[in-house]
């Protein structure tokens, strides 16, 4: 398989585009120095797209009977017809590129996932709701985990995204490779220990429904198990999800790995559990002891050890 890069959605300021409403940015040096030489980014700006130009007056969301409007500060022109028919054209293009994931700039009238203020018509506000383009977004079941740029600013909500958008890009690399028994089987054995560490439930499930893949039929299996793993995917793990995954692996290849070693990888797994050492360092830590020893092959080929490129890991 070639090297992965998912394709992510995002809001076009955060690329350093002079696209918002004051004909500004809001460059984010993470997304664009670091995330940016490894992913394909599909850039949009929906208020920009919906004819309203730049530089452009700002806008509210005002609380409707059906559902929020966009508003004009100043010239109080209901900018909503113009935002939902750019939204069903942009969301019908995103479907057909088959996005790994999505990062929307917060707070926005247009892109904010939580948090934005919904004015009554007497200017008062009166709940804290979405975006139009983020609320239409996130009722897309085929464009998978959404994000906010200030929620990446957090190391383990970090950490999952990019594990969900690169899990998801190989997924899907996978299927354009062609779909049989032997590369699903291959698929999830390179995958079962990230999916342990993050809902032991669905990684219950996943194994059977691959070995009885003849019982539905392989296009059926293969949906089947796409929604196991957003299913899995969806909730980052916990530290103790992490130290029972590296538990379950210290079991597979203990036998294999001189005693001094394993102290030294124990020793680790405390400071990881202490908070004094970061999860990558473990990973590597165990991707070097797995690699340099005569473990079981599969051990080698666990996607848990680099989730995505390290170098994300160091930001």
């Amino acid at each position: 398989m070639s090297t992965i890069r998912p394709c992510v959605g995002i809001s076009a300021c955060l690329l350093g585009e002079p696209v918002r409403y004051d004909g500004r940015d809001k460059r984010h040096t993470f997304l664009v120095e670091t995330l940016g030489p490894h992913v394909e980014w599909c850039p949009i700006c929906p208020e920009a797209g919906a004819g309203m130009g730049i530089p452009r007056e700002p806008v509210f969301l005002r609380q409707g009977m059906q559902q929020n409007e966009m508003i004009g500060w100043e010239s109080h022109r209901d900018y909503t017809p113009a935002m939902m028919e750019w939204i069903e054209q942009q969301l019908e293009r995103w479907r057909a590129l088959s996005l790994d994931g999505v990062i929307l700039k917060s707070k926005s009238p247009s892109c904010g996932l939580a948090g934005v203020d919904v004015f009554d018509t007497e200017g008062e506000v009166v709940e804290a709701g979405r975006g139009l383009f983020a609320e239409a977004l996130c009722a897309v079941e085929s464009v998978p985990f959404v994000r906010s740029e200030k929620g990446l600013d957090d190391v383990e909500e970090q950490e999952h995204f990019l594990t969900q958008i690169f899990t998801h890009a190989r997924w899907k690399a996978w299927q354009e490779e062609g779909q049989t028994a032997a590369q699903l089987q291959a698929f999830h054995a390179s995958h079962k220990m990230l999916f342990l560490s993050y809902d032991q439930s669905c990684y219950r499930k996943m194994g059977p429904l691959v070995a009885q893949w003849k019982q539905r039929g392989m296009e059926q299996t293969c949906h089947a198990y796409a929604k196991l793993m957003s299913q899995a995917l969806m909730t980052p793990p916990q530290k103790g999800d992490h130290v029972n995954t590296v538990m379950h692996l210290f079991g597979m290849m203990k036998r294999a790995v001189p005693a001094p070693v394993r102290k030294r990888l124990e020793q680790q797994l405390r400071d990881y559990t202490d908070g004094t050492l970061a999860l990558y360092v473990l990973r590597e830590a165990l991707k070097e002891v797995i690699e340099g020893h005569d473990v079981m092959p599969w051990l080698k080929q666990q996607v848990y050890l680099s989730p995505h490129p390290v170098a994300l890991s160091w930001s």
